[in-house]
C-alpha cells in the first residue's frame, strides 16, 4: 500500500470516528427536544375557569345539586426548570373562581348566579414527559395548592313578587354573600406542551377543591306561595372546580 492510500485511510478512520462521536453527543438534545429548556421562564395565561356550587333541595339535608357557571380568569406566572422536566411554578391569579349558582326554575321559572372576586396565588410541581425522541410536544402533569382570597361582600334583592303581573301569586327575596376571606386548595390536572428553544405553548385542563370543603359563600333563597311560606333554596360554594386554559411562557434565564 502506498503511503498516499495509508494517509487516506488513516483520515477516513479519523472521520468515522469523529461522526460517531458527533452522533453520540447529539442524540441527547433530540432526546430532550419536548422539554423546557433548564432555566426561568415567565408567561400569562387565559383560563375559562367552570366554578361548582351545591344546592340543597329544597333545604339543607334534602337531596343536592350541582350548578355549574364559566368564568374567564387571567395568571401571571413565574417558573424553574430543572433537568430532566421537573419545573416548579408560582405566579398570581385574578378573576372568579368562587360562584354561587341557585336553580328556582321548578319553583319559581328563575334561577341567579353570583361570582365573587378572588385573587389566586397557586404553586404547582410539573414533571414533563416527550411525546417521542424527535417531538416538540410532551404532557406535563402537574400537582400543587393555591391560596385563595375571596373579596368579602352581601348582595342582597329585597322582597318583591315573583310575578309583577301576578302579585298574588307570591313573593321572593335573595342574599348572597362571602363567609370565608382566605382559602387552601389542592390541583391536579395535565397539559399539553410544544416547546420550541424559548417559546412554550401550554393547553391544559385542572381540577380545584378546597382542604375539608369549607364554605367560602352561600346563598340563600326565601319565598313565599299565595302568602305561604316555602322552604328556602340554598346553594354554597367550597372553590371546586375545573379549569381549561391556555399558557404562552418565555425562557430568559437558560442554562
Amino acid at each position: 500500500m502506498s503511503n498516499y492510500q495509508k494517509k487516506m485511510s488513516i483520515a477516513a478512520t479519523v472521520l468515522l470516528v469523529a461522526g460517531s462521536c458527533s452522533a453520540q453527543s447529539v442524540s441527547p438534545a433530540f432526546l430532550k427536544t419536548g422539554l423546557p429548556p433548564r432555566g426561568l421562564a415567565f408567561g400569562v395565561s387565559a383560563v375559562s375557569n367552570i366554578n361548582f356550587s351545591v344546592q340543597a333541595e329544597p333545604a339543607q339535608g334534602a337531596w343536592m345539586l350541582k350548578n355549574s357557571v364559566a368564568f374567564p380568569t387571567g395568571e401571571l406566572v413565574a417558573s424553574f426548570t430543572w433537568p430532566r422536566g421537573w419545573r416548579l411554578e408560582s405566579g398570581l391569579g385574578l378573576g372568579s373562581v368562587a360562584a354561587v349558582t341557585i336553580d328556582a326554575r321548578e319553583q319559581t321559572g328563575q334561577g341567579a348566579t353570583v361570582s365573587f372576586g378572588t385573587a389566586q396565588v397557586p404553586l404547582r410541581l410539573y414533571r414533563y414527559l416527550p411525546l417521542g425522541s424527535a417531538s416538540r410536544l410532551s404532557i406535563g402533569p402537574h400537582v400543587g395548592v393555591q391560596v385563595v382570597s375571596l373579596s368579602m361582600g352581601e348582595k342582597t334583592t329585597e322582597r318583591h313578587p315573583i310575578y309583577f303581573g301576578k302579585p298574588e301569586y307570591g313573593s321572593q327575596s335573595r342574599r348572597f354573600s362571602s363567609v370565608q376571606e382566605h382559602t387552601l386548595t389542592y390541583q391536579a390536572g395535565a397539559s399539553l406542551n410544544y416547546v420550541a428553544p424559548k417559546i412554550e405553548l401550554n393547553l391544559f385542563v385542572r381540577y380545584t377543591n378546597s382542604f375539608g370543603n369549607p364554605v367560602v359563600a352561600e346563598g340563600r333563597w326565601d319565598y313565599d306561595l299565595q302568602g305561604a311560606e316555602q322552604l328556602p333554596l340554598v346553594s354554597t360554594s367550597r372553590l371546586e372546580s375545573v379549569a381549561v386554559g391556555m399558557v404562552i411562557r418565555r425562557t430568559f434565564y437558560s442554562r
